[in-house]
């Protein structure tokens, strides 16, 4: 019974022991995640766009959405980009925000500029594209149909 209980003992301490390394190595793991760069954006309207979305450059993902504040003296949307530190974002830049699908998520989407200087950290984008609220553009097509048939109707 005595040896049952060392046995017990020795398989509870080694349990405890790998949880422990799993957490060391787990906390190492998201250390990595903060790395990179921050670039700012501020918007109209940023529907639809949420912490985590990624922002891609020519396609590639080479960042995420940081966080989103709202400016209070302006009432628009600030948005702060973690950019991957191997990446360059070329002067002149703008940051759309751009649908997934027709039913995916907003991420962001960069159209390099033609400077041959890059973003410093921190900067700013100065050209910006708002979300395209859906329900509104659907608003907008079923107005003009609409008033396509009615003077259609009146010859």
């Amino acid at each position: 019974m005595r040896e049952n209980r060392t046995v017990l003992a020795l398989t509870g301490a080694l349990a405890i022991g790998l949880i422990l390394i799993g957490m060391v190595f787990g906390l190492a793991a998201g250390e990595g995640e903060g790395r990179g760069y921050l670039l700012h954006a501020t918007y109209d309207q940023a529907d639809g766009l949420a912490v985590g979305a990624p922002v891609y450059l020519a396609g590639v993902k080479v960042g995420s959405v940081e966080r989103m504040s709202l400016d209070p003296q302006r009432f628009k949307a600030r948005v702060a980009l973690r950019i991957d530190d191997s990446v360059g974002v070329p002067e002149e830049s703008a940051a759309m925000i751009v649908s997934d699908g027709v039913l995916g998520g907003k991420s962001v989407k960069i159209e390099p500029g033609s400077g041959e200087d890059m973003m410093a950290r921190g900067s700013e984008f100065e050209l910006v594209q708002d979300a395209v609220i859906v329900e509104s553009l659907l608003e907008r097509i079923v107005e003009a149909a609409a008033a396509a048939r009615r003077t259609g109707a009146g010859r």
